[in-house]
């Protein structure tokens, strides 16, 4: 039920996004944010909520104080995702509480 729950918000979000396109005739809207669907921090992790984004530079600020800037876009089951990162992640102390990958 969960994965067709989330098919479903996808859905929603690709087809809002496009319905404001044609509307508008414009690409300048963000897409809604995908759903929380991670159990990062009961994992004691970090979750996106600790992400701030920086509009006027197209970045993202980490827990840790480092930049996370903006590297390529995607497309994922017909949905543009944006990938950032910051350089400082593989000697980061805080790595462990960002991901569970080593």
């Amino acid at each position: 039920m969960h994965r067709k729950n989330q098919r479903l918000n996808q859905w929603l979000a690709s087809h809002v996004f496009r319905r404001l396109k044609s509307l508008h005739g414009s690409t300048q809207f963000q897409q809604p944010a995908k759903p929380l669907t991670s159990n990062s921090r009961a994992d004691g992790r970090f979750d996106k909520r600790d992400f701030v984004y920086i509009a006027k530079r197209d970045e993202y600020r980490c827990p840790a104080g480092e930049r996370a800037i903006w590297r390529f876009s995607t497309i994922e089951n017909g949905l543009t995702i944006h990938k950032y990162w910051s350089s400082a992640c593989p000697r980061c102390s805080m790595k462990s509480r960002c991901t569970p990958s080593k």
